[in-house]
């Protein structure tokens, strides 16, 4: 069995990025704008873009290195021109200039054509036809630089002029109406024109291979020369590649990672999904975090087992034991843990990180003796630098002198706080100028020793992606919302499972930047260890050829490799996608942000009224009856920060926490304050009425308040030691009992006022409570995502369990047909997810 070329399997992995779009755009287009192939800005767009100004810079190269080779002035015009015209095709793919030029002369002649968005291909008719011409030239020079660029570059060719081809036809069948055909000519035009870009690069990189060659044994047959040519073509692939089509290869290596990366995170929550049902268990959002950053870590080190069984070479083993103790040490951590979330100051993984940090600067100082014996003192000073650096971040580490920095600079010069976030990205420049500087200076002195370099760089890399994340977690935040905003205008799209992964992009982003420096810790040390076990051991002796049976097992492992990193892509995928927002029967959107919904909190269900809505962030109520949602007018302005709702047959109640209000709204009078922070109240929250007497909930006071118009409010504190936020309330008439919520012990509590109470239940973040018609409770679980009911003899029941993305469930009601939950609130979590009102029906 032939080992496969790392040519061929470049050429394969960009087709499959290129039909991994087709497909993005068939079953994805609805998700987001950017999977439309026919978009602008596009995912699309981008890649076909970058493809362009890759294809126009390797042209240009074939160009420089003609005269180099003394070529005649038509060859080299033509491929200046060739590069050109890729250039300005990228720049084109990405900014529609031949559109919006189109537009702009159709307005000024007033010619309308065939279909106004196509007449583009009038205008430009005659510069297609010389690209055309110089492209048929192109060709044939390729062919005469070297015969197996043929054929790749007539499939280029080829699907240049079908794509322009089927544009025309499309926009005939949009002018006479065959939308359906036309939308289906657009997937058939851009899959060529991206396959057609694919093999067009691949022939380029052919061309520009030979001529690259050609150069340099056009120079003479010095010593040097024939080494170069030879090294070239003694690589491990046995494929001759120049400098930067190896580079090239590392560049889809490293997006194949990043793709691997996305599809385990993805497929991660899935897996989660199912744990939870096996074990019956409902994982907290930290715990997802956390098993996601585990998931993706062994799916890399499988990935990488198996790579070392491809190459066999020593370091790769050493490297893979250093990850796996790492990936040992982080899961101990999320295991043992749970006082901290990993963003937090005394998380465990700071100490792991210091102490890679500390090993990588003993093993610095160990180079640095190494380089002063041999009386290299620039190198051996660099090494010491290097160490004072890894020390000072490992100091840091454990006792955050930048927080401190940034906090004294903060009250000095009255910043805000993102001095500190500066000061963290000022440290991320300095050490990348740093770590680029002593790249040079080592690959000077180790130029032997490269994989040793590549992973110090990687480990540069990775740190600084991480002080990235640290400081860009508040724009990923406001970004995350805006696509929110824009997915849930959609009546038919659903949140699905892996959204909930970025649910609090703040918590997530500085999690992982923790995770990165974790790595980039354990990256250094394994950089600059096996860098130090290279030098004192001889390992640059060659290997004896292993046997046939040997080569044959490796070249499957290689394959075997290649296609788990596929399958774990498109897992991801499948996998990741759930069709439902609940375990109910029936889910139904009735509010959402588009509805003037914003942070909504609490809602309550009469007959009368319908269903009342809370809508705290925008200052305002909102009523769902037959169907139609509305506000209830505010002329006046009197409703804010809308805590809680609650009504009876004559009028609708409000709590303002911030005001300290409770207000009334009745259709004759609107708006009125009953009560205010003048009468005794503080922050008022949750409430219910019990005929003409309110009782409220304040959560500042842990009490209940019974207030009744023209007497002085009567507090009551509860004595119980599960007591300590109450939450929700409700009032069961058939036991002449209140019903509380505590939304931090989970408890539910039966209260007489001011005489007795009782736990009657026990949940894990107990949020709302609702009791119907039949005396059965109806409780919304926050901790869980789920709905119980808790019938008149005591009897638990999980009625819907929520999809992940919409687990945070706040107030919760009940019609007797329908259950309504207020979800993804989010607010004060930074959560980017937005409310909604939801009509379930079990």
């Amino acid at each position: 069995m032939r080992k496969p070329r790392i040519f061929t399997i470049a050429c394969i992995l960009l087709l499959l990025c290129d039909s991994a779009i087709v497909m993005a755009h068939i079953y994805l287009k609805e998700w987001l704008g950017f999977f439309d192939l026919d978009k602008e800005g596009s995912i699309k767009s981008v890649f076909s873009g970058l493809q362009l100004l890759t294809n126009g810079f390797l042209a240009s190269f074939i160009a420089y290195l003609s005269s180099r080779l003394r070529a005649s002035r038509p060859f080299i015009a033509l491929w200046a021109m060739i590069s050109a015209l890729f250039i300005y095709l990228g720049l084109d793919d990405m900014m529609m200039i031949h559109e919006r030029v189109g537009f702009v002369l159709n307005r000024l002649s007033g010619f309308h054509g065939t279909y106004e968005s196509f007449n583009w291909l009038w205008y430009f008719l005659p510069f297609i036809a010389i690209g055309g011409i110089a492209f048929i030239l192109a060709v044939r020079s390729l062919a005469f630089i070297s015969v197996k660029t043929r054929t790749y570059a007539i499939l280029g060719l080829s699907g240049f002029v079908l794509t322009l081809l089927i544009e025309v036809i499309g926009g005939q069948l949009l002018n006479i109406g065959l939308v359906p055909l036309y939308l289906k000519s657009i997937i058939v035009e851009e899959s060529l024109l991206l396959f057609g870009e694919t093999f067009f690069l691949a022939a380029l990189v052919g061309g520009a291979t030979a001529l690259f060659l050609k150069s340099y044994t056009a120079r003479g047959d010095t010593i040097e020369e024939i080494s170069t040519i030879k090294s070239l073509t003694k690589i491990p692939s046995n494929t001759v590649l120049s400098f930067f089509i190896h580079w090239s290869i590392w560049a889809v290596f490293f997006i194949l990672i990043i793709a691997i990366l996305f599809a385990g995170f993805t497929a991660a929550m899935p897996l989660l999904a199912h744990i939870e049902t096996l074990f019956h268990v409902i994982f907290p959002y930290e715990a997802v975090i956390r098993f996601s950053v585990i998931w993706v870590h062994i799916v890399l080190l499988i990935g990488y087992r198996l790579w070392i069984a491809q190459r066999d070479k020593r370091h790769h083993r050493a490297l893979w034991n250093i990850l796996c103790f790492s990936c040992i040490l982080l899961i101990v951590i999320f295991a043992g843990d749970w006082r901290h979330r990993l963003m937090e100051e005394f998380s465990w993984i700071r100490y792991t990180t210091s102490g890679f940090l500390i090993a990588a600067c003993a093993s610095s100082l160990i180079h640095a003796v190494h380089a002063w014996r041999l009386r290299l003192k620039t190198l051996a000073g660099t090494w010491v630098f290097l160490a004072g650096g890894f020390l000072f971040g490992a100091f840091d580490e454990l006792f955050q002198f930048h927080e401190w920095i940034g906090g004294v600079i903060e009250n000095a010069a009255r910043l805000p706080h993102v001095a500190t976030d500066l000061i963290t990205v000022g440290y991320a420049f300095v050490s990348l100028i740093a770590l680029i500087f002593f790249f040079i200076l080592f690959r000077r002195h180790y130029r032997e020793h490269l994989f040793s370099l590549g992973i110090f760089l990687v480990a540069g890399g990775i740190y600084f992606l991480s002080t990235l994340l640290d400081t860009l977690d508040g724009l990923a935040t406001h970004f995350l919302k805006k696509i929110a905003l824009s997915l849930s205008q959609n009546p038919d799209f659903i949140f699905r499972d892996w959204f909930a992964l970025l649910w609090s992009p703040h918590n997530f982003f500085n999690g992982l930047e923790e995770v990165l420096e974790h790595t980039s810790a354990v990256l250094f040390f394994s950089a600059i260890a096996i860098l130090l076990f290279e030098l004192k051991h001889d390992t640059q002796k060659k290997r004896e050829k292993r046997d046939t049976l040997s080569r044959a097992l490796t070249q499957r492992c290689a394959l075997i490799s290649y296609t788990i990193g596929i399958i774990i892509m498109i897992a991801g995928i499948v996998l990741g996608q759930q069709s439902t927002i609940s375990t109910a029967k029936t889910n139904l959107i009735i509010a959402r942000p588009q509805d003037g919904l914003m942070h909504a909190d609490d809602l309550f269900y009469n007959p009368y009224w319908g269903l009342i809505i809370g809508n705290e962030g925008a200052h305002s109520v909102l009523q769902y009856k037959n169907g139609i949602l509305k506000k209830l007018p505010d002329p006046r302005h009197i409703v804010s920060d809308t805590d809680s709702v609650t009504a009876d047959d004559f009028a609708v109640y409000a709590s303002s926490g911030a005001r300290g209000a409770i207000l009334q709204y009745t259709e004759p009078e609107g708006w009125t304050e009953l009560w205010t922070r003048n009468d005794g109240l503080s922050f008022p929250e949750a409430l219910v009425i019990v005929d003409n007497t309110i009782y409220v909930v304040d959560e500042s006071k842990m009490a209940i308040i019974q207030l009744q118009t023209g007497k002085q409010p009567i507090e009551w504190k509860p004595e119980h030691p599960d007591w300590r936020t109450p939450e929700g309330i409700a009032y069961d008439s058939a036991q002449k009992k209140l019903i509380v919520t505590d939304d931090t012990t989970g408890a539910v509590f039966s209260l007489v006022f001011k005489v007795s109470i009782k736990k009657i239940a026990r949940f894990s973040h107990a949020e709302d409570v609702y009791i119907t018609t039949d005396g059965s409770y109806i409780i919304s679980d926050n901790g869980t995502g789920s709905i119980y009911r808790i019938s008149s003899d005591g009897t638990q029941e999980k009625i819907i369990q929520l999809s992940r993305s919409y687990r945070d469930v706040q107030g919760v009601a009940s019609d007797g047909t329908h259950t309504y939950i207020v979800t993804s609130d989010g607010y004060g979590q930074g959560s980017f997810m937005p409310s909604f009102v939801l009509q379930l029906k079990q």
